[in-house]
């Protein structure tokens, strides 16, 4: 009994160090789903491994750049966050109407 409480401690600890390790080494699913959806819009993220690298960022900053957004002070988490929610409202079906095209008369009398 006493060998096995400080064992359960060690291994806590271990698990404690290692934990970002391995969340790190695996991806992150929601990276993953940012990765598909740029892709299916246009921009190129590179592989779909869940991990946010140099072509998921480029990719996100040139949908930043479609949209206008490179001019405020927002970071990299930020745009990742504006470009699912803007997702998450297209899929949803409640994305806002395109702007309604001037209407100019077919001829001029």
């Amino acid at each position: 009994m006493r060998i096995s409480k400080p064992c359960w401690l060690v291994m806590g600890m271990l698990c404690l160090v290692l934990w970002p390790a391995v969340i790190a080494a695996l991806g992150d699913w929601r990276i993953g789903q940012a990765q598909e959806q740029l892709k299916a819009v246009g921009f190129d993220p590179g592989p779909i491994d869940g991990i946010n690298g140099p072509r998921t960022e480029a990719a996100l900053m040139r949908w930043a750049a479609r949209r206008r957004l490179l001019g405020g002070d927002y970071t990299a988490h930020q745009i990742t966050a504006m470009f699912m929610a803007d997702c998450a409202r297209t899929m949803a079906g409640t994305s806002p109407p395109p702007a309604a095209m001037p209407q100019f008369p077919l001829y001029i009398r």
